[in-house]
């Protein structure tokens, strides 16, 4: 029975080298190099000593074989804190590797070994500043009035822009004069964490309108925006539409119809277009939450805004005195 040696070949996508054995993709570093050559002669001498069968060898790339180093990420100028976190999930994977036995346990120590870029190494991005107060209103006659009420939702409550994308009627608690909402999903789910947002008198004014009779269903859904937008616009066209444009229908399954719920990419690009509609500096819905953060603490303490926050150490919650830290530096500047 004749057979073919598989070859060695490139991955456009990544730049890597790749051999497929038996359906299954290894790939061996990048493409050229003398280091996955041999990696690929090694794989093909195996799968032929035995008989042509799977090749036992792991098909995950040893730290040696990468094609990209952290250097090159940083020639790349791709920012610190993103480099960390790339170098952490990396870490993470050839962890559940090892886990199934798919890569060798040396190869994920040798990992651990790997350290964290420190402040200065690579390039340092902006922290996030609360958006100011005089760029939130300018947007209204821009937005739908679901990603209106998010944008209300996150100033009244400090919610993340992801809790405000998913928030239900059924997981809201409204038992008490401060209802309790908990997300069914959250940024610190995987860690166990419990997450409750205290909706006060504001917020809930905020959301009754959009509280249903299905209690699972999303408040703030980009189909009923849809819905909403064309409604509006059939409302102001002035003037009639033509025989064939009223004969026109719409495909049952456009290939972009829009979902049940928004994501942070699309609240996030609502916002972006409306402030270039109304001529103002560009701003992100996490930065409401900043606004709101700075704002609590401020009246408060550090010690509420960690609770309302969520944040499980106070010196998260300090990022949002930098503000008011400013207003002083400016203060004693002017006083001497």
């Amino acid at each position: 029975m004749s057979f073919r040696t598989p070859k060695y070949r490139l991955h456009k996508g990544s730049g890597q080298a790749l051999v497929q054995i038996n359906g299954e993709r290894t790939y061996l570093g990048k493409y050229g190099t003398e280091e996955s050559k041999e990696l690929y002669r090694k794989l093909v001498a195996e799968w032929l000593a035995s008989g042509q069968k799977s090749s036992s060898v792991a098909s995950t790339v040893p730290a040696a074989n990468w094609p990209v180093s952290i250097s090159e990420l940083i020639d790349a100028g791709i920012c610190r804190t993103r480099i960390n976190q790339h170098v952490t999930r990396i870490r993470q994977m050839f962890k559940w590797g090892v886990a199934r036995e798919l890569v060798p346990e040396t190869v994920w120590r040798a990992l651990c070994a790997v350290e964290g870029l420190r402040f200065g190494e690579a390039i340092e991005t902006e922290p996030i500043k609360p958006v100011p107060e005089e760029h939130i209103v300018p947007i209204e006659p821009f937005v739908t009035p679901q990603i209106w009420a998010m944008v209300n939702l996150q100033l009244w409550s400090a919610c993340r822009p992801g809790e405000a994308c998913v928030i239900r009627a059924i997981d809201i608690n409204m038992q008490s004069e401060i209802w309790e909402y908990r997300a069914h999903t959250h940024k610190g789910e995987h860690h166990n964490k419990d997450r409750v947002i205290y909706l006060g008198p504001h917020a809930q004014k905020v959301i009754k309108p959009w509280l249903k009779s299905d209690l699972y269903a999303y408040l703030f859904s980009p189909r009923e925006a849809r819905a909403w937008f064309q409604a509006q616009r059939a409302k102001n066209r002035k003037t009639p539409m033509s025989p064939s444009h009223r004969k026109r229908k719409r495909r049952p399954n456009p290939n972009r119809a829009p979902g049940d719920r928004y994501n942070t990419g699309a609240y996030d690009h609502a916002i972006e277009r409306a402030c270039e509609r109304a001529e103002i500096p560009n701003w992100t819905p996490n930065q409401l939450r900043h606004a709101a953060g700075t704002r609590i603490w401020s009246a408060y303490g550090i010690e509420i805004a960690r609770i309302i926050l969520g944040h499980s150490s106070a010196v998260t919650s300090e990022i949002y005195a930098e503000i008011d830290r400013e207003k002083v530096r400016a203060i004693l500047g002017r006083i001497g």
